[in-house]
């Protein structure tokens, strides 16, 4: 069980099932024992969880609205149901507690209140067990390295095995052979359309493969950025943000995720 208190606190915070181990998209519950210390009755309104953010990712937020009347000296537990995403952080992910409402004074809410707990509260968030099989990956090479590294980890984290290409010479291989290889083993193919990619041919290449082995097609553009011609306009493509490209990303994995565990028939 851990604990912190803030200094002059109204209330006393633990994480009653500490520790807490869970994996990417699965459904955890934390329970919060909070004791109001304050010596006045309170109203406990809303509870927020700030999970720290991966790397080059926003904070994840996780509210939840108890409505909780909590008597002086008196002690309750809050239940917070969290469902972590790629844009968690792995391995250790430690949170912050916010806690929000009224203190209740002769049967009506006076001041408001707002109080962090910041020190001492964690998940050990790791990669699932369910395995979802092989993706590839296509992009413009080196231009768009930094989207292909982030969709490789969230990737990774949703179940995914993904795969990609590096152009690299090697003397007396057919890189296009190996290429279509890679693709030929993949059931689905994301797609990244960024500023520069009509300039090279490799991934236009890469679509044509796509659909010559059948595989479930991903499209992801850049904001601002046209289709590429061989958009196929009954298929839905996500924009994203390329200045601050995570939670666009991660969305696009999600949905991915959903259609191969649910498939639509």
């Amino acid at each position: 069980m851990t604990t912190t208190r803030p200094s002059s606190p109204k209330f006393l915070v633990e994480v009653a099932n500490a520790p807490i181990h869970t994996h990417y998209f699965e459904s955890t519950r934390i329970k919060i024992k909070v004791t109001n210390i304050s010596g006045e009755n309170v109203l406990i309104q809303r509870v927020t969880l700030q999970f720290d953010p991966d790397t080059g990712a926003a904070p994840n937020y996780e509210d939840s609205f108890p409505s909780l009347r909590l008597l002086s000296n008196k002690s309750d537990l809050i239940e917070v149901d969290v469902t972590p995403v790629p844009l968690y952080r792995e391995e250790t992910t430690q949170f912050k507690i916010g806690l929000m409402g009224h203190v209740e004074s002769g049967g009506c809410l006076r001041e408001s209140f707002s109080e962090r707990h910041e020190e001492g509260f964690y998940i050990i968030l790791k990669v699932p067990t369910l395995q979802l099989g092989d993706i590839f990956i296509s992009f413009k090479q080196p231009e768009d390295q930094k989207l292909a590294n982030i969709l490789v980890r969230y990737a990774k984290r949703a179940g995914f095995n993904p795969c990609l290409f590096m152009r690299n010479p090697e003397l007396g291989k057919d890189q296009w052979k190996e290429i279509e290889k890679l693709i030929r083993q993949c059931h689905s193919v994301i797609i990244v359309w960024a500023l520069r990619t009509e300039w090279g041919e490799g991934v236009e290449k890469e679509i044509e493969l796509c659909r010559k082995y059948g595989c479930r097609e991903i499209l992801l553009i850049a904001e601002g950025v046209d289709p590429p011609k061989l958009y196929d306009p009954k298929i839905a493509y996500k924009q994203f943000d390329p200045s601050d490209p995570a939670k666009d990303l991660s969305e696009a994995i999600a949905s991915l995720r959903a259609q191969v565990v649910k498939p639509s028939f």
